[in-house]
């Protein structure tokens, strides 16, 4: 440490001395001569403002407190747990140095520690309500998983436990397709390379297979383990990503801003497995359950129909009967008309035979030819009126008939269905329940017959 000395200027006013005078260069000099080699390593506790990297990969910022500043240089490689930002409070240790020809000091950064929790959760909570802002973490804008993927990509490292216990998960679950893209998940460069394994993935120009879907998953850590995953660049390459994307970060208890961003949320990276791929025995179940509903379906619709069937059945026989009853009456007023113009022969034929006797021989042949005439016009008249309300009734029943074909129980018959009815074609059997063994059944389908015999129900 330097010592300082008090001086007594009120002496060295009265008295004159004889003292040696140096050069800027060298007084310049001897202070940073006596910085160096006084002072050693320290450890420096401040706050970062001003970071800028240089294309050298050299990072220099400034650490300051509330009433100074101090300049600050970290060497490419110096070993780092995260990136460093403005904003955070970090304690640096290294050796203060002097820069003779500008006057000025700083330290040179050897190690460098985050200061607390606090500063990261600080911007932390800054990065949540900005990218909530602008609307990242949206529900709507999230993709729906796929129900059975062929192909699923997954972004971890190698090392560790994490990779095994999904593995192993998987192995248990429908078989898939599986593509590892390794990467680090603490430090420097885990934010850059995770975010390049998404758009990797994403890539048409990607000579891997595409997932149809993505976990990126670690184990738990702190706050500062677990930074990367609040990476903007990371953070916004996963909201433009194609492919559905599952977070599976530390435990339950971890939170990333990965995880809002993310189309889903797993509470640890075996929850991951178990989220994309079902199990054998729920797409069992599910496909059981999917026969039941398909089944009721089908039955529903064929009793539906049979009742469609019965009441168009029961239409068709009301409406030939009504047929019937109109052929009926047509023909009774056809015979009425024949015996009605029979009469009104000869009646008029009497009629005609006193007018002859009554008048001259031309007059009466004219009148008589007058009233054949008469009579011959009216007969074709009704002719037309009875043909067509004869076309019409053909019609009705023509189009009545149709209507029932079309609804027939043998059009569904050709559908390839079937009916079943008791042995002697009498009674039909639409449930379950009334068949039993030994029973011998006759099965009806639309060429033809056969007889069963049911040996379990």
């Amino acid at each position: 440490m330097i010592q300082a000395q008090e001086i007594d200027n009120t002496e060295s006013v009265i008295k004159p001395t004889h003292q040696e005078i140096y050069a800027v260069s060298q007084i310049t000099q001897i202070i940073k001569n006596k910085i160096e080699h006084g002072l050693g390593n320290v450890s420096v506790k401040g706050e970062i403002s001003g970071l800028k990297i240089a294309s050298s990969g050299h990072t220099y910022f400034t650490l300051k407190d509330s009433h100074a500043i101090l300049h600050a240089i970290l060497w490419r490689g110096t070993p780092m747990k995260l990136a460093l930002e403005d904003g955070l409070e970090v304690v640096c240790t290294g050796a203060i140095t002097a820069y003779a020809e500008r006057s000025t000091y700083q330290i040179i950064v050897r190690r460098i520690e985050i200061k607390g929790d606090g500063a990261l959760l600080a911007i932390l909570e800054k990065r949540k309500k900005e990218l909530a802002a602008r609307g990242l973490f949206d529900a709507d804008r999230k993709k729906k998983l796929p129900v059975l993927p062929n192909t699923i990509g997954i972004v971890t490292s190698l090392q560790g436990a994490v990779i095994r216990d999904i593995l192993h998960r998987m192995q248990e679950r429908v078989p898939a397709h599986i593509i590892i893209w390794n990467v680090p998940v603490q430090g420097l460069e885990a934010a850059a390379q995770i975010t390049a394994a998404v758009k990797g993935f994403n890539s048409d120009d990607s000579p891997l297979p595409k997932p149809d879907v993505i976990i990126i998953a670690r184990g738990g850590g702190s706050i500062e383990d677990l930074w990367a995953f609040n990476d903007e660049n990371l953070l916004f390459a996963v909201a433009d990503s194609k492919i559905p994307i599952i977070s599976a970060i530390g435990h339950e208890t971890d939170n990333t801003l990965l995880d809002l961003v993310a189309d889903k949320r797993a509470p640890t990276p075996t929850a991951a497995a178990e989220d994309v791929i079902p199990s054998i025995e729920n797409i069992a179940q599910s496909l059981l359950t999917l026969k039941q509903s398909c089944n009721l379906t089908i039955r529903r619709i064929l009793e539906q129909k049979s009742m469609s069937i019965a009441m168009l059945e029961i239409q068709f026989l009301k409406t030939t009967k009504q047929i019937s009853d109109q052929i009926l009456l047509i023909d009774t007023i056809s015979l009425h008309l024949k015996n009605a113009m029979k009469s009104l022969s000869v009646a008029k034929t009497g009629q005609l035979r006193t007018s002859m006797e009554r008048n001259k021989e031309y007059m009466l042949l004219g009148i008589l030819q007058k009233k054949e005439a008469s009579l011959t016009h009216q007969g074709i008249v009704l002719a037309q009126i009875f043909k067509q309300y004869w076309y019409k009734k053909q019609e009705s029943l023509s189009h009545l008939s149709q209507l029932l074909a079309s609804y027939g129980y043998k059009e569904t018959l050709k559908r390839g269905f079937s009916l079943a009815r008791t042995h002697n074609n009498t009674k039909l059997i639409p449930r379950k329940h009334m068949v039993k063994v030994g029973d011998e059944l006759t099965l009806e389908f639309y060429d033809g017959s056969i007889t069963v015999s049911v040996r379990s129900t």
